[in-house]
């Protein structure tokens, strides 16, 4: 739920930013709440949910968002090489955007249900739920 919520906000910024449609940027004048773009991710969301098993969406939604964190780390890592004198609010220790990467990269493996020891299905990966 509170993906949802914070899905909808990006949105929001967005719709602000006119990188996305203006309707977005709507806010409700009682309660500072995105209308449409709550209303978006709602109908987004119990699509996904109507296709299929609940527990696939959970899966593809958890592993999306580790990929776009792990994406977020290796920008940092860039940015630090290409742009080192630029100013920045608060300095991160490269520590953790590799520790990110690595357990993105291991996410990523993992999940595929390739074993890649043997290289082949692993039938710990491919149980049903």
């Amino acid at each position: 739920m509170c993906a949802s919520l914070a899905s909808s906000r990006f949105l929001q910024a967005g719709g602000a930013q006119e990188i996305l449609p203006g309707c977005f940027a709507l806010v409700n004048k009682r309660f500072k709440t995105p209308m449409f773009a709550l209303l978006f991710v709602m109908v987004t969301a119990t699509l996904f949910n109507l296709a299929g098993n609940v527990y696939s969406l959970i899966n593809t939604a958890s592993f999306t968002s580790f990929a776009f964190t792990s994406l977020c780390a290796l920008g940092l890592i860039v940015l630090r090489r290409k742009e080192p004198d630029t100013p920045r609010p608060a300095k991160v220790s490269l520590f953790f955007p590799v520790v990110t990467i690595l357990t993105g990269i291991y996410l990523f493996i993992g999940s595929s249900g390739i074993n890649a020891e043997y290289g082949r299905r692993s039938s710990r990966n491919t149980a049903r739920m």
